[in-house]
């Protein structure tokens, strides 16, 4: 259109056949299914790292990126903080 090529811009025309981005919702364990979750965790018999880190995640929070990339430098051991720099995060 700028440079007189065109007179109109096609991708306009596109506008109404495009969707928007659908979030994805993923399942989650309620309060009360925690105990059995717990018991089925301790019964794991493959990788202790897998256990280690479901544990971390659900008493954390974290989203699994943050956990698999956290730096030693990061965890106050003394005071129990686990400080995630701002650029790790998703909302940084």
């Amino acid at each position: 259109i700028v440079t007189g090529r065109a007179e109109y811009n096609p991708a306009a025309d596109l506008t109404s056949a495009m969707s928007g981005h659908e979030s994805k919702h993923y399942p989650f364990l309620t309060v009360e299914e925690l105990p059995d979750f717990f018991k089925a965790l301790a019964g794991y018999t493959g990788s202790p790292l897998v256990v280690l880190a479901a544990r971390l995640l659900i008493l954390t929070g974290v989203r699994t990126g943050e956990l698999r990339g956290a730096f030693w430098s990061e965890f106050d051991l003394e005071k129990a903080v686990w400080e995630i720099p701002a650029e790790r995060m998703k909302m940084k």
